[in-house]
């Protein structure tokens, strides 16, 4: 059992991400101190309290964070795309591991997945500057997430990441 984080950095012309686009998604080592100040896992206080899954997302976010709902059995279904049986997914959402998704037909999300928010580059910056995380200790995967959110805001774009950890 793993606590990676996963993230998708998303772009869009306004502030208000109407029409978010996912750029490119990320897996970052585990880090529990990185963990503790991008949200309050563990029952820690942290920055920016988690929001949760944003709505509307990037189709890219609600890919990788999300499961769809076939028959149970329906091996084709289940070749075709990331899923989830569906016996599985109504016992996922009755335990509240899971929600709902506004993404396709029988769209959720993926059980295994805990504590989703989304955070600006601002944002993350303050939060790592709270907990006393200095840039220059963080993983390559982190650097590179932050020089390519910085990038696109260089040319005139917002951008976020909405990230979630294993359970």
């Amino acid at each position: 059992m793993g606590a990676d984080i996963h993230l998708v950095v998303e772009a869009c012309d306004t502030g208000q991400f109407v029409h978010p686009r996912g750029i490119a998604y990320f897996n970052w080592p585990r880090r529990t101190a990185l963990f503790a100040a991008m949200t309050s896992l563990y029952g820690r206080a942290c920055l920016i309290p988690a929001r949760g899954f944003p709505e509307p997302a990037s189709s890219m976010a609600y890919w990788h964070f999300g499961l769809a709902v076939i028959d149970d059995g329906d091996l084709d279904a289940a070749l075709a795309m990331p899923s989830i049986p569906r016996s599985e997914a109504e016992l996922a959402l009755l335990e509240g591991s899971s929600q709902p998704l506004n993404f396709l037909n029988d769209f959720i999300s993926a059980p295994h997945y805990a504590y989703c928010s989304w955070l600006t580059l601002p944002e993350f910056r303050n939060a790592l500057a709270n907990k006393n995380i200095v840039e220059s200790d963080l993983s390559l995967e982190c650097l590179s997430t932050m020089d390519m959110m910085a990038n696109i805001e260089a040319r005139g774009f917002h951008s976020r990441m909405v990230f979630w950890f294993d359970v």
